[in-house]
């Protein structure tokens, strides 16, 4: 299952209005299930390497299905997935990606969003996945929040470096960092 065109827009259309509100510009950028783009928007004065920085949050953020954040304090030195950030053509370990999962906890998409400080970009991503009512999200450093999430993508698309995964399932079940 995959987010829609129409969610899409909504996500994004709810991203941008928070990034108005904290007088920002942003790229923001929403992917599939698959991680394939499904919408973007850079705002006037955006910058255009955050382009890229959004797509790649969003990317990362369902890859594995957590916030990107997340995945930055386990890719520290000494941590479990140290150096991952360079697999999969590049990936984003600090805040602003966030997954996007159904209300059964089926992963549908993710959110990126870049072009402030990694504060406001976590900001603007959770105002984005909020006005679809879930968020799994409780601060840019969160996974999960306990709840498990159901994978909508093939296994073989989700990077098997992590060491507290045991090996990521049709159900993953979610890893302390």
């Amino acid at each position: 299952m995959h987010v829609n065109l129409e969610n899409a827009e909504r996500v994004i259309e709810a991203a941008r209005k928070k990034a108005i509100e904290l007088k920002t510009q942003m790229c923001i950028a929403v992917v599939d299930s698959g991680a394939n783009l499904k919408a973007f928007l850079r705002m006037d004065d955006a910058w255009v390497g955050s382009i890229d920085i959004s797509i790649k949050k969003a990317t990362t953020a369902c890859f594995f299905g957590m916030a990107t954040g997340a995945l930055g304090q386990l890719s520290q030195p000494g941590k479990p997935l140290y150096g991952i950030e360079h697999s999969n053509d590049g990936l984003i370990t600090f805040p602003g990606g966030l997954p996007i999962v159904d209300d059964e906890g089926v992963l549908v998409g993710a959110i990126g969003v870049s072009g402030s400080t990694v504060e406001n970009d976590h900001e603007v991503a959770a105002a984005g996945v909020a006005v679809l009512g879930v968020s799994l999200d409780e601060g840019p450093n969160t996974r999960f929040s306990g709840k498990a999430l159901t994978l909508a993508v093939p296994v073989s698309v989700i990077a098997s470096s992590s060491s507290c995964d045991s090996r990521w399932s049709a159900a993953a079940t979610p890893c302390s960092p």
